[in-house]
């Protein structure tokens, strides 16, 4: 049991001395990019910017406009970038993309993220770190969302099998019918900013926006059944 004891303490000792020394590359070598960064930006980067350890998760760096917007102390080291951005994931830059899949949202504001890996050292991949920069891209994306919602969608609407149903009816009542069915129409179509068109006897010209379109598949297209009815 004793010789168990010294061994969980010799093997403790050794992975303490193993940690010290990672962390002195680690500081050394972000002591020479701080400086090379500080170099090249004496005004500072106007963008949020941090350097992270892909590998844990880490944030070793980060200027200020990022400990700004992120509420991150000054004193970022060892700080896991999930408490900095929640739900962000650094897998895409493991993989080797220069950019965030899609947009990330961070309080009212929506970004775009960018980034490149600046340090591997496959000896040790504590020392697998990047750079990621934030954009703000609120207002670009917000039009374009606004242009995706707003396409115009084409649709026309036929009745099946008007000519059959009409053949043997005298006009009074294809004339009921008639109005039937554009009443109906009329009314699953009130609330849609639309055009509503008649072109036929039995086919119909429906404008609307892309923005409707979720709701009208969401009620399966309830005219269906009513014109059926």
């Amino acid at each position: 049991a004793a010789a168990e004891f010294g061994i969980t303490v010799l093997l403790f000792i050794l992975f303490q001395i193993s940690t010290a020394r990672k962390k002195k590359e680690i500081l050394r070598y972000m002591q020479s990019t701080t400086a090379t960064l500080d170099t090249a930006f004496k005004d500072e980067m106007p963008l949020p910017m941090a350097i992270v350890s892909i590998s844990n998760n880490e944030i070793f760096w980060s200027n200020s406009h990022f400990n700004q917007l992120t509420g991150l102390k000054a004193s970022a080291f060892n700080q896991k970038l999930d408490a900095a951005l929640p739900g962000f994931s650094a897998r895409w830059l493991a993989e080797g993309k220069p950019e965030y899949p899609g947009d990330y949202t961070l309080g009212s504001r929506r970004y775009r993220i960018i980034g490149n890996q600046i340090h591997s050292d496959e000896q040790d991949p504590s020392l697998f770190l990047a750079s990621i920069y934030l954009l703000d891209m609120t207002e670009l994306f917000q039009v374009r969302d606004e242009y995706i919602r707003s396409r115009p969608i084409v649709s026309i609407l036929l009745v099946d099998n008007y000519d059959e149903l009409v053949s043997n009816l005298p006009d009074s009542v294809v004339s009921t019918i008639n109005a039937e069915i554009d009443s109906k129409l009329t009314a699953w179509t009130d609330g849609i900013d639309g055009l509503l068109r008649k072109l036929e006897r039995n086919r119909y010209l429906f404008l609307f926006e892309a923005r409707d379109l979720p709701r009208l598949i969401e009620d399966k297209f309830s005219i269906l059944e009513t014109i059926r009815t």
